[in-house]
């Protein structure tokens, strides 16, 4: 191609992508400055849900949706994304802000920010009773937590992508320490931080899977398992109470522990790959189970994590 058809075909494939999701102007009060964007499938009139999506550091929204395919699975079974963006103006890692103290508590800073766009949604387009669900890679990972830890009357079930377990820390100073996984407390210990977010709450809190890559730099696979003793406790269930699935769909990489063992809906999940650094899992591909497209944080390992957050979700239903 000449460097006039190479720039007009880079800018239609980015237009392209781009048109996949509109950018939401005004969700009320935002005090964490927050950026929102949508997408919502053509000719969608029952939506199954809505899936808050969070990308990880040094990402966006739109490298997000691409990356994991979640825009690719929502026009296929029928349901709306949402992808809450950091701005670089917060952090110039475009990091979201899982342990700042003013951003993780209950009704502050960015997860109310993320509170109010779902609200938003929810009321433009007459969603009220839908089920919610969230997600995210590593900062939006540990943020997924976040928002399940302070809002759990407003979410079903979540999905976290090598992230860390709520209020590991409180500080910028106890992040990387607690990304290394040095952070040990008992399950109760665990739970009581998210209790504490809701002395009132009375129903019963959102189930959660985890994924975790074994090979993890970053953000250490110990933060696995500290998250299924956080949630296995405030589900009233044993971490020792658990069904272990080696080679998970033939996938010689793939390890899925159940919690508790032998249920038909386990109320916690994880998934531990092998040889997986700090990374999405993606299986790129047209088969019912695989997408997702590599990136530098998303590895080709047959294995569509976004799929399976999706069946855990109970979304993947023919429309």
């Amino acid at each position: 191609l000449s460097f006039s058809w190479t720039f007009i075909f880079i800018f239609l494939l980015t237009h392209i992508c781009s048109a996949q999701m509109n950018k939401i102007e005004q969700f009320g009060s935002n005090p964490g400055a927050l950026d929102g964007f949508l997408h919502v499938p053509e000719n969608l009139t029952q939506p199954q849900g809505i899936v808050v999506a969070m990308h990880g550091c040094l990402q966006d929204a739109e490298t997000y949706a691409n990356e994991t395919g979640w825009n690719d699975l929502a026009d296929k079974y029928g349901f709306i994304v949402l992808y809450p963006q950091q701005r670089a103006e917060n952090n110039a890692n475009r990091c979201f802000s899982w342990y700042q103290e003013g951003d993780i508590n209950k009704d502050q800073g960015e997860a109310l920010s993320i509170r109010n766009m779902i609200l938003h949604v929810q009321a433009q387009h007459k969603l009220e009773k839908i089920p919610i669900y969230a997600t995210g890679l590593s900062a939006g990972g540990a943020m997924t937590a976040v928002m399940m830890a302070t809002y759990p009357e407003l979410f079903d079930a979540g999905a976290i992508i090598a992230g860390i377990p709520y209020q590991a820390t409180t500080s910028l100073a106890g992040a990387f320490p607690a990304m290394q996984g040095p952070v040990d407390q008992r399950p109760d210990q665990w739970s009581a931080l998210v209790t504490e977010q809701n002395p009132d709450f009375k129903g019963e809190y959102p189930r959660i899977v985890v994924f975790h890559g074994a090979a993890d730099p970053v953000v250490n696979r110990q933060n696995m398992v500290e998250l299924a003793q956080q949630w296995t406790n405030l589900h009233g269930l044993k971490p020792e109470q658990v069904e272990v699935i080696e080679n998970f769909e033939g996938n010689t990489h793939v390890t899925r522990k159940n919690y508790p063992e032998g249920a038909a809906s386990p109320k916690v999940v994880t998934y531990e790959v092998a040889e997986l650094g700090h990374a999405l899992a993606v299986d790129p591909g047209s088969g019912p189970k695989q997408g997702g497209q590599t990136g530098k944080y998303a590895v080709d390992i047959d294995f569509h994590v976004t799929y399976w957050a999706a069946d855990f979700f109970d979304l993947l239903q023919d429309q």
